[in-house]
């Protein structure tokens, strides 16, 4: 038997990261925590980072096909570097309850503090649903 998850219910799921997300940042490692996600001290992670709202991502069809659906992010461009380091991860995160709510990887590159960098337009998707 095939495995499915309405489509609206993936939505909602989508509508929730929209609602609460305040900020993309660029990572050296995988963050776990809102915390790690969103300081560069101690052993946290962040190296850069850019405010964003709801109007920031949009939920549509996937590219997957068949009945899957994505939330696609805008570019930011002029984004300050704020820590050296090697930039491997890209997290949205929430200020409203200290949230983190999504992690993905980037290509790795280095990066320097006082420098900008363009964090390009980018998607989570789940695959097909119904």
């Amino acid at each position: 038997m095939a495995k499915t998850v309405n489509s609206a219910a993936i939505d909602a799921a989508y509508d929730y990261i929209r609602a609460r997300v305040t900020a993309i940042t660029v990572c050296s490692g995988q963050p776990t925590t809102y915390a790690m996600a969103n300081s560069a001290t101690g052993a946290n992670y962040m190296l850069a980072k850019v405010a964003i709202t709801s109007t920031g991502y949009t939920i549509a069809a996937g590219d997957a096909g068949g009945s899957a659906r994505k939330v696609t992010t805008t570019q930011k461009t002029g984004v300050t570097v704020t820590k050296t380091g090697a930039a491997k991860f890209v997290a949205w995160i929430g200020s409203t309850a200290s949230v983190l709510l999504a992690v993905t990887t980037c290509t790795s590159q280095t990066i320097t503090t006082g420098n900008t960098l363009t964090i390009p337009a980018h998607k989570h998707e789940f695959g097909d649903v119904t």
